[in-house]
């Protein structure tokens, strides 16, 4: 639930100054389950 505004926030630039915020989105990103999520559901505006 809480990677929707951690992702806008680093799309948005918002996050220049929050490095752990930055690196748990980076980890959402990696994980295999996302992958598998944007292959099923296709493409992710915030990804």
């Amino acid at each position: 639930m809480m990677s929707f505004p951690a992702e806008a926030a680093v799309k948005m630039g918002q996050a220049a100054n929050l490095p752990n915020l930055t690196a748990f989105v980076e980890k959402i990103h990696a994980r295999s389950a996302y992958q598998v999520a944007l292959q099923k559901g296709g493409p992710y505006a915030y990804a």
